[in-house]
């Protein structure tokens, strides 16, 4: 008789688990706007400046750095490039 009272609580969570899952994933898209707020952001476009362009020909490129004195690497498989 335990088993069958234990199995019965298990399958409730498990369902309940389900449910909240199937919920959560329906109702997460969905965004109220009140249309009282208007926020401006400065996206990147505004704060880059291109000054050079850098082509790797070693491999593919895996990591970017800047050190502090404006030095850039470039890091890969096989390559450390300054």
């Amino acid at each position: 008789m335990n088993r069958k009272i234990y199995a019965i609580i298990s399958l409730v969570i498990i369902l309940t688990f389900i449910g909240y899952i199937i919920y959560d994933s329906v109702t997460a898209g969905k965004v109220e706007n009140t249309g009282d707020e208007t926020i401006k952001v400065a996206g990147p476009p505004d704060q880059w400046k291109i000054e050079s362009e850098f082509s790797v020909t070693y491999g593919q490129l895996t990591s970017v750095a800047v050190s502090v004195e404006g030095d850039i690497f470039l890091g890969g498989d096989s390559f450390l490039q300054v």
